[in-house]
């Protein structure tokens, strides 16, 4: 798991928490903040995945790029 992964799952449980106590004490700010802050840490981990999977897919692409050098 990357940094950027265990980043936004922090934020998640972060932005959880803040949503339960918000809830809890009746807090309808803390509420908002933590609902906040743990989309913007799914939002990041989406980025994230999408990051990862671009990379993979621009690595196959040349490695095929270079085989089929290779084989001409």
């Amino acid at each position: 798991m990357s940094d950027n992964k265990i980043d936004s799952k922090v934020e998640q449980l972060k932005g959880s928490t803040e949503e339960v106590i918000g809830k809890v004490t009746g807090d309808q700010k803390v509420k908002t903040e933590g609902s906040i802050d743990k989309v913007t840490g799914k939002v990041k981990e989406i980025v994230d995945n999408i990051e990862e999977t671009v990379e993979g897919i621009t690595s196959k692409v040349k490695e095929s790029m270079s085989r089929n050098k290779e084989d001409k």
